[in-house]
């Protein structure tokens, strides 16, 4: 299995980034983490084949590592942001009884900074990846700088060996010393599949394991001619996962499976593979056709109802006649979300009872599903197609109107606006997207459409400025407000001072 790309939810945690490079100072930046989209975000390096002779007990003695400058994490009046500037994490992996583990594969995807350090920073471009040596040891290099107001307090890891449970979303403080990072012996899991007789043993099956500590990386799994995929990378505790294969044309997948695992008790896990559901709809008569700009997106939940939620999302076009097609989807609950130009689908629902669909009752639904407001279709026992129909209401516009402090119109500002759809998982989508994002002309001026009505936080970013706006009762926020009217364009003035 591969980890899930969100293309999608990329560019919505890039921009994200980019707003806290930019706006506001980093001690009134709001605090704000969401694990799974930047999770789903990052894309690990190729992983190299471990030795499992090296990897079960290093015998090199341990080497000295030269003697290092600190380096500091506040920027001190002199320092000035340099996004090239490397500092090096001194690192050791061992086991649960302090032995050292050679070939061990580290990857750095995100970093907290000095003066943010509940907001996880996206990698500025590819993760560093680090092997270990024969004693245990790696030198990782890290970025200096988190962001161009702020020093890296805190790097983010993830720590795997073939012999061993992954260790995912490790916070590690940067600075002098060696970080020892222990890693515990895995359940040896293997899966099979079947589709007429329990008896029939199908080897040949992609398994999505998802465990408290993140997904299990498809190179963790070991195949080969007449057995079961195995791994021996899953912890101790509670495993979700499902199964697909291809036969005689046709995608076949296995329901969502929640079993818990016991140390040093190995576990074969054996399930049923059906057709996999597939999922289309339309959005509602209201929108004139032809629809431009349409766009639907999906988050399957696979749950069996015992473990955490995990997903999988796809966007796909809406046509001109309104309709869209995800294709086949694994099965488990779908949550759509459709936008386009001048409207978009209901976010919160006006009578604040959540939307249900596809034949779906209230009494079917797991409790977690109550925090959404989207429509939904259960995909978990579907052969064939489920059809949805997405209600859709009008988006507002909001046009702002950047200026310095007498008045004159400032050009090239940016401005970025933070409608906040979620999922019943908590994955966010748009915010700071650049779908909702513009740059002002000569004249000041930057529209943004299809926003969502009400109340909403923007901001404003030009070299050398910041706003001279009050800030808002938001623990110190520089994050402006827009006061917006579905169907209707609202300026906004927002004055700019020189920093």
């Amino acid at each position: 299995m591969t980890r899930t790309a969100l293309p999608f939810l990329a560019a919505v945690i890039a921009a994200f980034v980019l707003l806290a490079w930019t706006l506001g100072s980093p001690d009134d930046a709001p605090d704000v983490s969401d694990r799974h989209a930047l999770e789903t975000a990052r894309t690990d390096g190729v992983p190299r084949e471990a030795d499992p002779a090296v990897a079960e007990r290093a015998s090199d003695p341990p080497s000295a590592a030269p003697p290092r400058e600190p380096v500091s994490n506040r920027p001190d009046v002199d320092e000035t942001w340099d996004p090239e500037a490397r500092g090096v994490m001194l690192l050791r992996v061992v086991d649960d009884l302090g032995n050292p583990i050679a070939d061990a594969r580290i990857s750095a995807w995100a970093m907290r900074s000095v003066h943010q350090p509940g907001t996880h920073m996206l990698w500025r471009g590819e993760p560093e990846v680090g092997r270990t040596d024969g004693a245990g040891r790696c030198e990782l290099p890290y970025w200096t700088w988190a962001v161009p107001e702020s020093k890296t307090a805190k790097i983010t890891l993830s720590v795997s060996h073939p012999h061993f449970a992954t260790l995912d979303g490790l916070d590690l403080e940067v600075g002098e010393g060696e970080h020892e990072i222990v890693l515990e012996r895995g359940t040896l899991l293997s899966v099979s599949g079947w589709i007429d007789d329990p008896a029939e043993r199908i080897f040949e099956v992609d398994v999505h394991a998802y465990c408290p500590g993140g997904w299990l990386q498809d190179e963790g799994w070991q195949r080969a001619a007449g057995r079961p995929p195995s791994t021996l990378q899953a912890p101790p505790g509670p495993v979700t996962l499902w199964i697909d294969a291809e036969r005689h044309g046709k995608r076949l997948a296995s329901a969502p499976h929640t079993a818990l695992l016991a140390k040093g008790a190995p576990e074969h896990i054996h399930l049923q593979l059906r057709p996999m559901p597939g999922l289309r709809g339309r959005i509602d008569r209201s929108v004139p056709r032809p629809i431009r700009d349409g766009l639907a997106i999906v988050h399957v939940t696979h749950s069996s109802g015992a473990f955490d939620l995990t997903a999988t999302q796809r966007q796909v076009e809406i046509a001109a006649d309104g309709t869209f097609d995800f294709g086949v989807l694994p099965p488990g609950l779908a949550e759509v979300i459709a936008l386009c130009d001048g409207y978009r689908s209901p976010w919160e629902h006006p009578e604040g009872e959540p939307m249900t669909d596809a034949g779906m009752e209230r009494e079917d639904l797991p409790p977690w599903v109550a925090r959404s407001f989207n429509v939904w279709a259960d995909l978990r026992s579907v052969e064939g197609n489920a059809e949805i129909e997405v209600p859709m209401l009008e988006t507002a516009t909001c046009v702002v109107r950047v200026e310095d402090q007498d008045g004159a119109p400032l050009a090239d500002a940016s401005v970025t606006f933070f409608p906040n759809a979620r999922f019943a998982t908590g994955a966010q989508l748009f915010f700071g997207h650049e779908r909702y994002a513009g740059q002002t002309g000569a004249d000041g001026r930057a529209t943004v459409a299809g926003l969502p009505g009400g109340a909403l936080y923007f901001g404003v970013s030009l070299d050398r400025y910041e706003p001279r706006l009050p800030r808002q009762a938001t623990g110190g926020s520089t994050d402006l407000l827009a006061d917006l009217v579905p169907g209707e364009a609202t300026e906004v003035v927002v004055q700019m001072t020189e920093k």
